[in-house]
C-alpha cells in the first residue's frame, strides 16, 4: 500500500504477512530491516521546500519494458485551511519507479530519497543515490516534463514528451538514467489535491489554484 503525508513523504507499506503485527514500512536504512523506516520518495521542489501530499496516489505495472516493480504517480499540494490560501510555493506531480522488486532481497535500503535543489547546471540528483549507484550517483535522476501549450478557454494543457532513459539495476555509468519523471505546476498557487487516476497508461489529474 502507498500513502503520502504532509511532509511530502511517499510511504510504501508491506502488508503481506498474515499477522498484522508484522506489517511494516517496506524501505529501511539497513537491508536487514534493523534501521529507521524510510519513505520510497520525498517530494521537494527546486527551492528545497517540502511539498505536502494530501491526495491518494495511483499505481500501475509494469513501469517499463522488462522491468520489475511498480510505477506510482502522486500529486502534491494541500488545501485544508486558511493558512493554505497564501501558499504559492511550487507544487508538482511525480511518476516514481518503486524498484524494490527489481533488487530482490537486497532492495529494502534502496529508497530514492528526494531530488536535490539544482546546482548551476540545473541537474537534480537523488539524495540517496550513493546507496545504490556507487560512483555514478550523480547520473541518476527524474526526467522533467514541461508545459508546451495551455488552452485557457478550455482548461487543458499540452505536455512535453521528454523521453526516459530507464535505469538498469544496478545503475550503469551511462550519461543519465531515470527512475521517474516530474512536472512542476506552472500556475501561481497551483496544486494537486484531487486523487490521481491512471487509465490505459495515461495519468488524469485535475489541479486547482
Amino acid at each position: 500500500a502507498y500513502a503520502g503525508d504532509l511532509l511530502g513523504n511517499l510511504w510504501k507499506f508491506d502488508l503481506t504477512d498474515a499477522n498484522p503485527a508484522n506489517w511494516k514500512v517496506s524501505y529501511n536504512t539497513n537491508a536487514d530491516g534493523s534501521g529507521d523506516p524510510k519513505p520510497l520518495f520525498q517530494a521537494v521542489n527546486k527551492r528545497g521546500k517540502r511539498q505536502p501530499i494530501t491526495a491518494r496516489p495511483d499505481v500501475m505495472m509494469p513501469c517499463g519494458p522488462y522491468q520489475k516493480g511498480y510505477f506510482v504517480v502522486v500529486s502534491t499540494g494541500r488545501y485544508l485551511g486558511s493558512d493554505d490560501f497564501a501558499d504559492i510555493t511550487v507544487k508538482s506531480v511525480y511518476g516514481v519507479w518503486d524498484w524494490q522488486d527489481a533488487w530482490g532481497a537486497d532492495g529494502t535500503d534502496k529508497y530514492l530519497g528526494y531530488l536535490e535543489a539544482p546546482d548551476g547546471n540545473e541537474f537534480r540528483a537523488l539524495s540517496n543515490a550513493s546507496q545504490f549507484a556507487a560512483s555514478y550517483a550523480d547520473k541518476l535522476t527524474f526526467q522533467e516534463q514541461r508545459q508546451i501549450y495551455y488552452d485557457a478557454d478550455n482548461g487543458y494543457r499540452v505536455m512535453s514528451d521528454n523521453p526516459l532513459d530507464w535505469a538498469s539495476v544496478p545503475p550503469t555509468p551511462s550519461d543519465i538514467e531515470h527512475v521517474g519523471w516530474y512536472f512542476d505546476f506552472p500556475g501561481t498557487g497551483e496544486r494537486g489535491t484531487q486523487d490521481v487516476v491512471i487509465r490505459g497508461g495515461y495519468v488524469i489529474l485535475i489541479t486547482q489554484t
